[in-house]
């Protein structure tokens, strides 16, 4: 059974106070955009970017990083999370990706592991596992070693995306899974693709306008309601919806979305100790579709 991992100076009661009724009541979202002149002309700015990259499809094939191998920046108290986390997963990230990637691989595990900890969580392993807005994937190696899955799909929208050196999203996304049995990359909409796994996962989903646009993103992908439409839809029976968010705040405005669309919160973790620093403790939640609930028709059909 799953519990709740908190303290007394949490504002949220349990994770039963995610699942009060849907008729409980609520400003309306749009309320709550506080959407400016200025958020829409980058917006307009941002969608040019983003229909051209897609026009374009730019790939200049899969990048491998040169590893580190070592990673003698990390604190003392790091360095002891990386231990432990290396003598439970059987993981080396270091030697396989360079020191930004290697630690970012192992930040993300520690919140899984945390999790696993704080709400007993019993992990569904070599299950089919998808990772919705994925963007280079760079923490592919994480979910592998935490999942062990029998598969594992990142999907990934804005995938032609260009950096600094001319490479795409595309071809670091290739590189992370090369090596990693049975991890695939899909350029595809979450929102509209049809799937069906044992685990999704939306690491920092965009709830609000805000956030979106701070990745460079056009508010005609704002849609929050449809991540959570997906996730009820696409689930196995039985399966489990894993979300992250930046913080207590954003939870609670994503967990509307979550009740509404079908999904029954089992617990959160509020991740206190930070393998990396952070402005806001993260916040992981576990989701089932609830009983009985009729999961959303795809818009596609």
């Amino acid at each position: 059974m799953y519990s709740e991992s908190t303290d007394a100076s949490d504002p949220f009661a349990d994770a039963r106070a995610a699942n009060q009724s849907t008729a409980e009541s609520e400003a309306p979202a749009t309320a709550r955009l506080n959407i400016t002149v200025g958020d829409r002309v980058r917006s307009l700015t941002y969608r040019v970017r983003y229909e051209l990259s897609r026009t374009v499809r730019w790939s200049r094939g899969m990048v491998r990083e040169i590893p580190a191998e070592n990673l003698p920046e990390l604190s003392p108290v790091q360095r002891r999370r990386v231990i432990s986390l290396i003598a439970r997963y059987h993981v080396r990230f270091e030697h396989r990706y360079q020191k930004d990637t290697a630690v970012r691989n192992y930040a993300y595990l520690d919140v899984l592991d945390r999790a696993r900890e704080a709400l007993n969580w019993a992990v569904p392993q070599g299950k089919t596992v998808y990772d919705l807005g994925s963007a280079t994937f760079s923490y592919a190696a994480s979910l592998h070693a935490f999942f062990k899955p029998q598969r594992l799909v990142a999907v990934e929208i804005d995938a032609y995306r260009l950096y600094h050196h001319w490479r795409s999203r595309l071809d670091l996304a290739r590189g992370y899974v090369r090596d990693l049995p049975h991890a695939d990359y899909v350029v595809a909409d979450y929102r509209t693709l049809r799937f069906t796994a044992d685990v999704i996962l939306a690491w920092y989903p965009f709830v609000t306008p805000k956030r979106l646009l701070a990745w460079r993103l056009p508010l005609t992908l704002f849609e929050p309601t449809k991540l959570f439409e997906q996730a009820s839809r696409s689930l196995a029976v039985d399966g489990t919806f894993v979300m992250v968010n930046y913080s207590v705040d954003e939870l609670q405005v994503a967990r509307q979305g979550a009740i509404q669309a079908g999904l029954h919160c089992l617990g959160r973790h509020i991740h206190q100790q930070p393998l990396r620093a952070r402005s806001q403790p993260a916040v992981l939640t576990l989701w089932k579709r609830r009983a009985g609930a009729t999961p959303p028709a795809s818009s596609s059909a």
